[in-house]
């Protein structure tokens, strides 16, 4: 992996950049994570679109040295068979973005698309920290998208996190444009009332006017994580829970 403070890209299997950095690690931990702390780590992974039916996952893990280890994307049939914790866990909140699109925009229908960025953080003992998902549902016509809806999920462990900051918003293109973009943010924090443990996600995903999507793309900063920690970042069709 290529390691710089500025956006460095390590490309794996040819077309899935993914950057991280990381600072020296020091002294300070919690009770699930080990003494070691390390500061200011920041990782991004750009996922390709799945088949309906399919998902690429990548995985990351925070090294004993402060790097960010990166998996090869895994091809799943089933998301959520690759998802190791909390897979019961309920919906933490939803923050819906108005439809976009015309008012003559016809509404969505049963056979419209739904596409998702997924974003999740455990810790060393492979408790589901934080997690957050962006998806976008949109109605398309002739090459174009017609009219587009959006949701930000996010999940957050109720022993001391919480949500400190969440948005979502469209950032590029438009309706009647051939692609329309989706961003969702989600800011946490631990423990309950201090933000000692900062910790920042980003989630883009892009619907195409061919019913197809595009650069589903993640991105994320800790103020402090410890050895062990990890992600798994993928994007998938529908919303299967966060």
């Amino acid at each position: 992996m290529r390691i710089s403070v500025s956006a460095a890209a390590l490309v794996i299997a040819a077309a899935f950049p993914v950057t991280a950095v990381a600072a020296a690690p020091s002294s300070g931990g919690s009770s699930s994570s080990p003494a070691k702390a390390c500061y200011n780590i920041r990782g991004s992974v750009k996922v390709p679109e799945a088949p309906r039916g399919f998902a690429n996952i990548v995985t990351t893990t925070l090294s004993k040295d402060c790097r960010l280890v990166v998996s090869k994307p895994q091809l799943v049939a089933d998301p959520q068979s690759a998802v190791t914790a909390n897979m019961a866990s309920s919906l933490a909140a939803a923050s819906p973005l108005p439809l976009a699109g015309s008012p003559a925009a016809s509404p969505h229908s049963p056979g419209d698309p739904t596409a998702t960025s997924y974003y999740r953080l455990w810790d060393l003992a492979n408790i589901e920290l934080n997690g957050s998902a962006t998806s976008i549902t949109w109605s398309y016509s002739n090459g174009r998208v017609t009219s587009a809806s959006g949701h930000l999920y996010w999940y957050y462990a109720p022993d001391g996190w919480w949500l400190d900051n969440d948005s979502v918003n469209w950032y590029t293109g438009c309706t009647g444009c051939t692609t329309l973009g989706l961003h969702g943010y989600a800011e946490f924090c631990y423990p309950l009332w201090y933000c000692d443990f900062l910790n920042q996600d980003n989630n883009y995903i892009t619907a195409n006017g061919n019913g197809g999507y595009q650069n589903c793309y993640s991105s994320w900063w800790w103020l402090v994580g410890f050895p062990g920690w990890h992600t798994q970042t993928w994007c998938g069709w529908g919303y299967t829970g966060i």
